[in-house]
């Protein structure tokens, strides 16, 4: 259950995103007229660019977690009498995953952030079925984790 330390790692790389966005255009906006050079200008463009770019980041390590729960639940040798202990930290993990939805939402609604946080709509997006999605992704490494066909004593195939 890697999910528990994943969301909210997630949820601080889409925190620490916005904010240094915001903080770059605020910066950008009220620095603008005296910046002169088009050196400058065009590096604060391109670290603009840079940051709005974490909002796929985000998105890809999330990804790449259900591929790394799917492949570790073929590699992993467990006995089926643990699923009741899985299916009851799906239920937690629903429950955590929820309520980190809940504050991602409200973080990129604030007034102060809003404007910063609208350049981020696949995290929005992702952080918005958070719950539904590690769900779901919970149950599909289970059934890889406990389907797994097994001899008579016990080996996997």
């Amino acid at each position: 259950m890697d999910w528990f330390v994943i969301i909210p790692f997630l949820f601080i790389i889409f925190v620490i995103a916005i904010i240094m966005l915001q903080v770059v255009t605020t910066f950008q906006t009220q620095t603008d007229p005296y910046f002169t050079d088009p050196t400058a200008k065009a590096a604060l463009v391109q670290t603009t660019t840079a940051l709005q770019g974490f909002d796929t980041v985000v998105v890809l390590l999330f990804i790449g977690a259900i591929i790394g729960t799917v492949i570790s639940g073929f590699f992993l040798n467990t006995h089926p009498v643990f699923f009741i202990m899985s299916l009851i930290l799906t239920i937690i993990l629903g429950l955590f995953a929820g309520a980190f939805s809940n504050i991602a939402i409200i973080f990129g609604s604030s007034e102060g952030l809003s404007s910063a946080a609208s350049s981020f709509t696949m995290s929005e997006q992702l952080f918005t079925n958070l719950p539904v999605v590690t769900v779901i992704a919970s149950f599909l490494g289970m059934v890889i984790l406990y389907a797994k066909r097994r001899g008579a004593a016990g080996q996997v195939y």
